[in-house]
């Protein structure tokens, strides 16, 4: 009898303890606008930043019982790009793109990327993510992104995009 409610005890602590566990993950989502300029050239390295934008991770880390200090890991999940104008365009013009994050504190790391873009990509791209540890660059409240391109097309307008990136975001629940 001790036997059975010792290991009826151990297998409550295991599943609660994988249950605890699930409640530490959770998606951060963050959406910011580019703008690649015209007529730049073919092959010929472009870079554009963004402003600094607010993360919003305090607000997400208190959803998720959390807070900054306990943040274990965060890595970018997904990222990808949609034209928002000029309507009826695509992402054609491009060869290959890079992104890049950083902070007023902290220096730029590649995020993502990709290679060979095709001629009927439309205007919605899916970057490679790099797998980067971002723990401390979602602890700050502000962010800056800047892109890298190369065009194997000359645009004749300004290019818009919308930028949908998912961070995955692993960290121990407040007063555990």
């Amino acid at each position: 009898m001790k036997l059975l409610q010792q290991i009826i005890g151990l297998t409550t602590l295991v599943i609660l303890l994988n249950g605890c566990s699930a409640f530490t993950k959770f998606y951060i989502n963050l959406e910011e606008d580019i703008t690649v300029s015209p007529g730049l050239g073919i092959n010929i390295p472009f870079t554009s930043s963004t402003p600094p934008f607010p993360t919003q991770s305090a607000v997400a880390f208190q959803n998720n019982n959390t807070n900054a200090d306990l943040l274990e890991s965060c890595k970018l999940d997904q990222l990808r790009a949609e034209i928002i104008s000029p309507d009826n365009y695509d992402f054609s013009f491009l060869n290959s793109a890079e992104i890049f994050i950083s902070t007023a504190t902290l220096p730029e790391v590649k995020v993502a990327y990709i290679n060979n873009i095709p001629e009927d990509v439309g205007s919605i791209i899916t970057f490679q993510t790099t797998n980067a540890e971002l723990v401390e660059y979602i602890k700050n409240d502000q962010m800056i992104i800047r892109i890298s391109t190369i065009q194997d097309k000359t645009t004749l307008q300004e290019v818009r995009a919308r930028l949908y990136s998912r961070f995955f975001v692993d960290a121990k629940i407040l007063g555990m």
